[in-house]
């Protein structure tokens, strides 16, 4: 049975810099809702990004640099959360 994911990718965007003679890609991802017989929702959150990170950095190489920021876009009260770009094998 395949399981399905924690997140949803809801809109994607590459971009060009030719200044620095690179590509960026942007996602845009919403966590789904924790099961209903979940015990906690800090477990499922923290299950989730990691999936994500998984996904979103199967196909990226080891010496390229990523930078992510994560957002509450329906409290846009909340502060970002930002790693600063790193190469990809310096996240763990």
């Amino acid at each position: 049975m395949l399981q399905e994911r924690k997140f949803e990718i809801i809109e994607e965007q590459t971009r060009e810099y030719t200044l620095f003679n690179t590509q960026g890609t942007q996602w845009k991802v919403r966590l789904n809702q924790p099961p209903t017989i979940s015990t906690d929702p800090v477990t499922h959150f923290v299950a989730s990004v990691n999936e994500m990170f998984d996904h979103l950095l199967e196909n990226v190489d080891d010496g390229d640099m990523v930078g992510i920021t994560l957002h509450n876009e329906v409290n846009q009260s909340d502060k970002p959360i930002a790693f600063s770009f790193r190469r990809k094998d310096k996240i763990s």
